[in-house]
């Protein structure tokens, strides 16, 4: 069960952190079960392949006499006698190598764990060694132990009973006798490495049960962790804020060189600049609504720059344009007639709003359909 308090699911980065320190599960007899089973089923024809070797240098020993044995021939013996061990040595490691690393990376991947390289003093400390001798989980483990100890035993005498009764019986042959021994071994090996594979299984889930408990988190923990990645919300906040002043301040310069500043009349404002040297199409410099309106309408104002009184247009352009970009290609027809507009006003007319009305024909229909859910 989970700690008291700790009733969350650890993270990803829990669980990412617990395995940087080592915490993973992982069962040693996995790995030693399945090489004994597989050199079980593997043995004999990794003996019957190295056979031959081993009978042509036995042979070769026994042909050698006191009148052909020279320091040449003896160490020619000795290194092909090498050379074979080595290379059946070579074919057993092999197949552990492959055995173990398959059976090491199917539990936790492929893992690094330098933490566990490193010196800890904490180890040698014989408090904290008592108390793991003498804690729950050692006498857990103790009658886990036991239990694998009295299955494998038991496994064990059921596979050969039937072999020491046929021997003790004296109707086999020597050859029949070495044949069923040979056969029974096998049996009795494979069997056992069943057993124990399975047990090491069991021990292995067993092992990350326990260890996603030890992972669970209180919600203050998931709170602290949340913190720590995103940073504190009251900081983010400030951030934002600056941020967005920041961002209002900018397009505020920036509509002071509007040419014109379409209204809704007081809850959008849109600010539009065309230059044609410079810009391919007029240009969105600010908008906003409600009392950002009323802020780009001021700078206007207090910047002599032409405010039309536009709903329609107004409320499109807000929700088709961002602020720095140029206006779509379905609005060119109803803003250039709205520059049109501006750029006939006369001196006086320019600073005072002035009223404009966009024809719904040349406005796109699926554009109409968004202002109509504006509120």
């Amino acid at each position: 069960m989970a700690r008291a308090g700790k009733t969350e699911k650890p993270t990803p980065k829990r669980r990412k952190d617990a395995r940087k320190e080592g915490k993973i599960a992982r069962s040693a007899e996995i790995s030693s079960w399945a090489l004994l089973l597989v050199l079980g089923y593997v043995g004999p024809y990794i003996f019957h392949y190295l056979t031959p070797y081993f009978m042509e240098m036995v042979y070769g020993w026994e042909n050698l006499n006191a009148n052909s044995l020279t320091k040449g021939t003896a160490l020619n013996a000795l290194i092909y006698g090498l050379r074979t061990f080595l290379f059946g040595v070579m074919i057993v490691a092999g197949v552990g190598f492959v055995v173990a690393f398959v059976s090491t990376v199917s539990q936790s991947g492929v893992t690094v764990v330098w933490n566990n390289a490193l010196p800890k003093f904490s180890r040698l400390s014989p408090l904290s060694n008592v108390k793991k001798v003498i804690s729950p989980n050692s006498l857990f483990e103790l009658a886990k132990s036991i239990l694998k100890i009295v299955m494998t035993a038991g496994v064990g005498w059921m596979v050969i009973k039937s072999q020491v009764l046929s021997l003790a019986s004296g109707q086999l042959s020597l050859s029949e006798a070495i044949t069923n021994t040979v056969n029974g071994s096998l049996s009795l090996v494979r069997v056992l490495s069943l057993v124990g594979l399975t047990l090491g299984i069991a021990d292995f889930f067993h092992q990350r049960h326990r260890l996603l408990q030890g992972l669970y988190m209180s919600k203050q923990e998931i709170k602290d962790e949340m913190r720590e990645m995103d940073g504190d919300p009251l900081i983010k906040g400030r951030i934002r804020k600056m941020q967005r002043q920041l961002s209002r301040s900018r397009m505020m310069a920036a509509a002071k060189e509007a040419d014109v500043v379409v209204v809704n009349p007081t809850h959008y404002a849109v600010a539009i600049t065309y230059k044609p040297g410079t810009h391919g199409a007029p240009l969105v410099v600010a908008k906003g609504s409600g009392h950002l309106a009323l802020k780009i309408k001021e700078v206007a104002e207090a910047s002599r720059i032409p405010i039309v009184r536009d709903v329609i247009l107004a409320r499109t352009l807000h929700v088709s344009c961002k602020v720095g970009t140029q206006i779509p290609p379905t609005l060119f027809v109803a803003v250039a007639k709205l520059l049109a507009f501006v750029y006939q006003l006369s001196g006086m007319a320019r600073y005072y709003e002035t009223n404009h009305i966009t024809k719904l024909l040349d406005l796109p229909e699926d554009l109409l359909e968004k202002v109509s859910q504006m509120t």
